[in-house]
């Protein structure tokens, strides 16, 4: 042990020996909130109970200055409250789908970088998100995806993974960590110990993953051992049961597991970080615990971070359970001594890092240019030509194209209306002969399809765009219909890939992995022969 790390051992331990019960029990929460400013309860939270952070979503967020002044008030509520280390302050930016900034650099699906399939662009990739966070007052990402997609059901997971092959996926995973922390905003490996082969969703209710622990350890948990090789602040625990595990605690959820969360996490692979919960609010919780027993029991199993994405009102309520558990004795108080040290810790290397002259920029300060610059490279190399059996690519120029494409605003952080906001945007750049009708996501209705149907007979290329057609059938039946004409057909997933395999008939068919501006620009470049596509399928898509 150096004598850096010597100093910071005995300073939280002076710290740690000064703390009440309620204090420690502060540091181990991490809670939602509503609105662009910080509420009173949420102020009387950190005030009172010294919750340990704050987790940011898309509707806490406006723009630069707006979440610049946010960071800052919470920072300042802590250190008014007496806190000497920084509060985290949390969000999750994996790119793709899961993207709570509309005004930093629209950042590539992690299925995205894992068609691409390199190490420079996972980087690349971690790195401008780390810069662009940090400048914003963010010090903790809750990415990347570590989750092995095997089941292409999984609409959970979906294109928040970098794939389905354990290297590639561990490979990558270490590079997008390596770039976010060497921003200093700390990264969170996800979902421990891998939700990839999951049919449902935890948001929604109790998930079970019928793997055995050798299948868990020449698999799943390939990536989780390479991102603790290469140091990443912390790992999130999934809400998935896991049956075939021994223990006997196998009909808990990951997170209120103790074989999970501390033979397997802390013997077995040796973590030494946090461990944080996923949210506690989800369905896979409630559904059999309240806010107060799931504090308790995760704790209890080794969990370090308890997130409450949704439940700002009971803090208090879960604040004081978890203080009674441990003067009940029902809680071991070594456990939230150890738990509250942990956090503790990576709080003291977020203030070393400050410490150390790494004064955090403003986003102006940002060569935000050459981040535009960096994704647009990075998704022009994720494009995947699935395959292209009719030979309708390149598109020729003076054809008449019309695109389908879902309607995807209202649910995700599009471009605004002024950029170029679908794939029929980007081919106006090249296609003088193009026109476009836009169908509901779920699904368009008879009528529509009708509609569509007599605009297809008139244009001579026909490209279909679909978004997770697998669960939403109405998609399919437009495919169907739409192959029935005869003419020539592009498919292009915007979403899963595994959309390629659910229609026969297409014998042309292109993988986006996203629908960013940068990946529907790439999209069209593609179609046009404008750029060659660089990815190849980082999953099985049937």
């Amino acid at each position: 042990m150096n004598r850096a790390v010597e100093e910071r051992h005995e300073a939280i331990e002076k710290l740690v020996a000064g703390m009440s019960l309620e204090r420690l029990v502060g540091q181990l929460l991490v809670t939602g909130f509503g609105g662009v400013d910080v509420p009173q309860t949420l102020a009387d939270h950190i005030h009172n109970h010294r919750i340990s952070g704050v987790i940011l979503f898309k509707d806490n967020l406006f723009d630069a200055d707006q979440t610049r002044h946010l960071t800052q008030s919470l920072q300042d509520a802590a250190t008014y409250a007496g806190e000497e280390l920084p509060m985290l302050i949390m969000t999750d930016q994996e790119g793709g789908a899961v993207t709570r900034f509309d005004f930093l650099t629209m950042l590539p699906s992690a299925m995205a970088l894992g068609s691409a399939d390199s190490r420079s662009y996972a980087y690349i990739a971690g790195e401008v998100c780390g810069k662009e966070l940090r400048a914003l007052g963010i010090n903790v990402n809750c990415a990347p995806v570590l989750d092995l997609l095997t089941n292409p059901k999984n609409t959970c997971i979906g294109t928040r993974s970098f794939g389905s092959d354990p290297e590639r996926v561990a490979e990558l995973g270490a590079q997008h960590i390596n770039g976010l922390q060497s921003a200093d905003v700390m990264a969170v490996a996800k979902h421990f110990p891998g939700l990839g082969a999951a049919s449902s969703d935890t948001h929604l209710g109790p998930v079970r993953i019928e793997k055995t622990l050798d299948e868990l350890f020449g698999a799943d948990l390939v990536p989780f051992r390479r991102a603790f090789d290469c140091g990443v602040a912390m790992v999130m625990a999934t809400h998935a049961e896991y049956p075939n595990l021994p223990g006997g605690d196998t009909a808990l959820p990951a997170s209120l597991s103790p074989y999970i969360l501390t033979d397997l996490l802390r013997e077995r692979l040796g973590f030494r970080g946090p461990a944080v919960s996923d949210d506690l609010s989800m369905g896979a919780i409630t559904a059999r615990w309240s806010p107060e027993e799931a504090a308790i029991g995760a704790i209890g199993a080794g969990a370090d971070l308890l997130l409450f994405c949704r439940e700002l009102d009971r803090i208090g309520s879960i604040h004081g359970a978890i203080v009674n558990a441990v003067k009940d004795g029902a809680l071991p108080a070594e456990r939230v001594l150890d738990a509250a040290t942990r956090v503790l810790w990576l709080k003291a290397e977020l203030q070393a890092r400050l410490a150390n002259g790494r004064e955090k920029p403003s986003l102006d300060e940002l060569d935000l240019d050459m981040h535009e610059l960096l994704v647009h490279e990075i998704a022009e190399n994720a494009i995947c030509v699935v395959r292209d059996e009719a030979n309708l690519l390149p598109i020729d120029a003076e054809s008449s194209v019309l695109v389908m494409h879902p309607r995807l605003e209202g649910r995700f952080n599009l471009p605004p209306s002024e950029k170029c906001a679908s794939v029929f945007d980007a081919m106006l750049e090249y296609f003088e002969s193009a026109s476009e009708v836009r169908y509901d996501r779920n699904g368009p209705s008879e009528t529509q399809i009708d509609q569509i149907v007599k605009m297809a007979q008139e244009s001579e290329i026909l490209v279909v765009c679909t978004f997770s057609a697998g669960s939403r059938p109405g998609q399919l039946d437009l495919c169907g219909k739409i192959l029935t004409l005869g003419k020539p057909c592009i498919l292009v997933a915007l979403d899963e890939p595994s959309d390629v395999s659910l229609v026969e008939g297409f014998g042309t068919a292109v993988a986006a992995f996203g629908f960013s501006e940068p990946t529907v620009r790439a999209v069209a470049a593609v179609l046009a022969g404008a750029s060659e596509p660089g990815g190849t399928m980082p999953v099985a898509t049937s």
